[in-house]
């Protein structure tokens, strides 16, 4: 009888093989199969998503430079800041920078300078500082700032950027 069960195995075997494809009426079922699922819309996650804040920084106030000194820096720092993101308003702001500008007696190479420029909150917290120093022509700094002013401000941006940057990245200002 094993061998009659045998045979007949192998006859069905052949029968159904030579028959096509199976039907499978449920083959979906229980499968991630997109013909199984209806497609489903896309929809918003209701929490809003984060908002970069663009920072803002107040610049205090620029005193005691001869020629146009205070006001060419006051418009270069300006614009080199806000070229570099950082928003500059009158009141208020992120952070407060505050031009800290000395001028030593002339030699015969030039007006010697240098200046700081103290960040801090609105508070009055500190955050940093950015430092430069130079030297420029005795008849540069009694006149026209020009060239000079759009130099001084160009360093000093990089500077006061890289602390506010600094400040804020660590949440020391938050």
């Amino acid at each position: 009888m094993t061998s009659h069960r045998v045979a007949l195995a192998v006859a069905l075997t052949m029968m159904i093989t030579s028959c096509g494809t199976i039907p499978q009426p449920f083959r979906h079922q229980g499968r991630a199969d997109p013909l199984a699922r209806p497609q489903m819309e896309q929809t918003e996650p209701d929490e809003p998503q984060p908002v970069t804040k663009r920072l803002t920084a107040r610049l205090g106030t620029f005193a005691g430079l001869p020629g146009d000194g205070n006001q060419a820096l006051l418009r270069a720092l300006k614009g080199a800041l806000e070229r570099r993101g950082l928003l500059v308003v009158g009141e208020g702001g992120d952070v407060v920078v505050t031009p800290i500008l000395r001028l030593e007696a002339a030699t015969a190479d030039g007006v010697p300078m240098s200046f700081t420029w103290a960040v801090t909150t609105i508070d009055g917290l500190a955050l940093g500082q950015a430092q430069q120093k130079g030297s420029a022509p005795l008849s540069q700094i009694n006149g026209n700032w020009g060239r000079l002013a759009r130099d001084i401000a160009e360093g000093g941006a990089d500077g006061i950027v890289q602390v506010v940057q600094s400040a804020f990245t660590k949440g020391r200002a938050d």
